[in-house]
């Protein structure tokens, strides 16, 4: 099995500003800053060893695609490790991703990261293999207080497209009845627009208050529409 981490493939604007166009990072306090799950410890919506499965779909022109990708399996892993043995500040809950067929066999995997606290929740979509695009989409991201509108910016390359300066402008919209593979949810919608020398993309996440991110959609910049649907992910 090829096995991928994910080391350093963007340059964020990132901070611990609790304003609305940064990503707020919580602190660790003194008495935890050796635990090793500093910053999984309170996390209530991806908490450790939780697993979530995801239908992945990528259509172009309305036209599904025969592509290798069928399912996405994303599991919570916890720790800071590996990461924080390149950067000792690493501050993100470690998650992995597998790529999977239509077997459920998985192709190749990907360890990544996610931030979760009472501010807000973020975490880097999977990126690679059939998905290598959303590289330069907007990614996952809702504030869970009473701001409607953030944006945040960020330096990233894929293919051809390097070192593109990414402008991501999130719009809370009001919660809607989405009738999931899980049963009804109440979500809220999350609208981004992506903005760039290569031009503009859309994205649509439907956020479930105990189950996260429940469906991710991307308009990429190639072209394609990519869903990516929870279709298991109880807690």
């Amino acid at each position: 099995m090829k096995y991928i981490i994910i080391i350093a493939l963007l340059i964020l604007n990132f901070n611990c500003s609790s304003t609305k166009n940064t990503v707020y990072f919580e602190a660790a306090p003194a008495d935890l800053i050796h635990d090793e799950n500093r910053f999984d410890l309170d996390n209530e919506v991806y908490p450790v060893n939780r697993e979530i499965l995801y239908q992945c779909i990528i259509e172009k022109n309305e036209m599904k695609l025969d592509v290798e990708v069928k399912f996405i399996r994303m599991s919570i892993q916890g720790t800071t490790k590996p990461f924080s043995n390149f950067d000792p500040n690493y501050s993100q809950t470690v998650i992995k991703f597998d790529y999977l067929d239509q077997n459920k066999k998985t192709i190749i995997s990907e360890r990544t990261g996610l931030v979760e606290n009472n501010v807000n929740i973020w975490l880097h979509p999977p990126r690679n293999s059939d998905l290598g695009v959303l590289q330069l989409s907007a990614f996952p991201y809702i504030k869970l207080n009473a701001i409607k509108n953030w944006e945040w910016n960020l330096e990233a390359s894929y293919g051809n497209f390097q070192k593109v300066h990414l402008a991501h402008y999130y719009k809370k919209r009001t919660p809607v009845s989405y009738n999931s593979k899980l049963g009804p949810l109440e979500c809220v919608v999350v609208d981004a627009t992506t903005k760039s020398t290569m031009g503009k993309t859309n994205a649509e996440f439907l956020y479930h208050d105990e189950l996260g991110f429940v469906k991710m959609t991307f308009h990429t910049i190639d072209g394609n529409k990519i869903t990516l649907e929870m279709i298991n992910g109880e807690l």
